[in-house]
């Protein structure tokens, strides 16, 4: 009736966008409706570009500053370690168990500048967007740039990202 069990999907995701797609497919595959879960069952791939799998150090700072540098009340969430993360991503290692797909990873290994404090900080660290299954490649760029390249050396990897969910669909 949906449409969604004629065709693969693959979910190519960045940051926090990562994290919705992976309750997403948990919360699809327990679902009653098949047209709903279908949308898990028919997931061959997930892309993760700098998900925050394990949180960021950045949100345990002093509480005085966290309003300064990350504004959002949603923060907490994603305090290095947080139950919440490491519950998802439990969650998540389960259904792959269910479900197998490939999984691909990629990190940004270089600091973001914060646009008003003009502080440098590593948003998310390679091992906090490692989901502790499928590949994990680290990209010489920052946060904001893993997923739209600066410059064409980037480019390559992108089209590496293509080949990859091309990959999957045929």
């Amino acid at each position: 009736m949906c449409g969604v069990n004629e065709r693969p999907i693959i979910w190519i995701t960045h940051s926090m966008g990562g994290l919705i797609v992976k309750k997403m497919l948990v919360e699809a595959y327990h679902s009653k409706e098949k047209c709903i879960r279908d949308i898990s069952v028919k997931t061959k791939a997930i892309i993760f570009m700098g998900t925050p799998h394990k949180g960021s150090p950045l949100a345990n700072i002093d509480e005085i500053l966290r309003p300064i540098i990350l504004p959002s009340s949603e923060v907490d969430d994603l305090k290095y370690n947080s139950p919440m993360l490491r519950e998802l991503n439990e969650n998540f290692l389960e259904f792959m168990n269910q479900v197998p797909l490939k999984v691909v990873s990629f990190a940004e290994t270089k600091s973001t500048t914060h646009h008003i404090l003009g502080i440098e900080f590593h948003l998310f660290p390679s091992d906090s967007a490692n989901p502790d299954t499928g590949e994990l490649f680290e990209l010489p760029c920052k946060h904001e740039h893993i997923a739209k390249p600066k410059n064409r050396s980037l480019n390559d990897d992108f089209k590496d990202i293509k080949n990859f969910a091309s990959g999957m669909i045929s």
